[in-house]
């Protein structure tokens, strides 16, 4: 997780500690739960100067923090939780790059990233275990256990898959 996303993550963690305990009884309780979310709305407006400004709701958290209504902490925690859902935002702050293909060209993109042929007798040996490691790595995989079903013409899937399929890992022992 990069530098923008944690920060974010602290954020609204501390903000919803801070919601938590708006319930006070006592007028020491209620200052020190105004005084907390002071201390966050400052926190916010640092990281809306570092990350935020160039982002959909930058002008609206902007206002949010300046004006500082009565309702300016809940206002700034929404914002915030609106930017983390901004997967395209967050990726860009992020530093990892979003590739733009013409529609023309989409159809050319590989479907998987691998293909695994292997016989049936080396499943349980190696190929089920590759498959698992894979898979956890985020890979896209063609493997007959997941991407052939009942009634399938079976050659017609494994040719397909393959022609989909950027890479080829043959397993046979």
């Amino acid at each position: 997780m990069a530098d923008f996303e944690e920060r974010l993550d602290v954020l609204l963690l501390r903000a919803k500690e801070i919601q938590a305990h708006k319930a006070a009884d006592s007028y020491d309780d209620i200052f020190k739960h105004q005084h907390e979310a002071d201390v966050w709305m400052n926190d916010a407006q640092i990281f809306y100067n570092n990350f935020l400004q160039e982002h959909p709701l930058g002008n609206r958290l902007y206002t949010i923090l300046f004006h500082r209504g009565s309702n300016a902490f809940s206002e700034a925690v929404a914002c915030m939780e609106s930017i983390e859902s901004d997967r395209a935002f967050v990726d860009k702050m992020n530093g990892i790059p979003s590739v733009s293909v013409p529609k023309y060209q989409a159809r050319t993109l590989p479907e998987y990233d691998v293909f695994i042929s292997h016989a049936s007798k080396d499943k349980e040996d190696l190929v089920e275990e590759l498959y698992q490691s894979l898979r956890t790595l985020g890979i896209d995989i063609f493997y007959d256990k997941e991407s052939l079903e009942w009634g399938d013409k079976w050659k017609d899937k494994i040719i397909d898959g393959t022609q989909k399929a950027e890479f080829a890992i043959y397993c046979h022992l």
